[in-house]
Parts: structure tokens; C-alpha cells; sequence
């Protein structure tokens, strides 16, 4: 039965279900069309095989790969989400850092001018 895509694959051997009773067995049936609608024919060929047997949990494989990544993907999710905001906040900080910088005459200062000789600016 596949139950998550990272869990380890054992040896198997196959033995006929008669000689060594298994209480849960898994089946994968390959279909063209929708793996729900074949549910109903499944019971009834198992139900004439083996009329103990019960056919339960019947999904289709991208429902279990669905399940399986899950994890990941909510995981993903939440490491994604993070990132984003660290680099908003980033962004923020930087031009919050620049802009005061900028306005206090620090980017004159850096370009080698004074204050003093700054030209006049003509007011409206």
C-alpha cells in the first residue's frame, strides 16, 4: 500500500491470499475512466471471490499523492509566506533607511558638498 512517498520500500514476496490471509490487502486497478464509478463493480467481483473481504477506501492516485505531499506542500506554504514578508520588511527598512538618509543631506554629504555651499532655492 502506498502510503507516502518518503517512506521506505520493504522486499516483497507475493503468496497466494488462500495460503496466507492477510487482514488488509490493497488492490490497484488501472482505469480509463473515473476510478468511483468502477467502485461498484469491484465489491461485486470481490464480493464473488472472497465474500468475507470488504472493498473500502477506494481513491485515485492523484487523491493519494495528495495526501502524501500535503506536508510538503503546507510546509512550502509557510517557508514561502515567511520569505515573503522577511522581503517586504527588507524592502520597507531600506527605503525607510534611504529616504531618512536622503533628506538629512547625508547623500550631499557623501557626495563631498556642504551645506554652507549649497546654492540658494528660490522659494515660490
Amino acid at each position: 500500500m502506498l502510503r507516502a512517498l518518503e517512506a521506505e520500500t520493504s522486499p516483497a514476496v507475493y503468496l497466494p491470499l488462500l495460503q496466507v490471509p492477510y487482514p488488509f490487502l490493497s488492490i490497484v486497478v488501472r482505469t480509463s475512466g473515473e476510478p468511483t464509478r468502477l467502485a461498484s463493480a469491484l465489491r461485486r467481483e470481490l464480493r464473488a471471490v472472497e465474500p468475507t473481504r470488504a472493498l473500502s477506501n477506494v481513491r485515485s492516485l492523484p487523491e493519494v499523492l495528495g495526501t502524501s505531499l500535503a506536508q510538503r506542500r503546507f510546509t512550502a506554504t509557510v517557508v514561502g509566506t515567511c520569505v515573503l514578508a522577511a522581503l517586504i520588511l527588507a524592502i520597507i527598512g531600506l527605503y525607510g533607511g534611504i529616504s531618512s538618509w536622503w533628506g538629512s543631506g547625508g547623500a550631499r554629504w557623501a557626495c563631498g558638498w556642504r551645506s554652507v555651499c549649497d546654492p540658494p532655492t528660490p522659494s515660490a
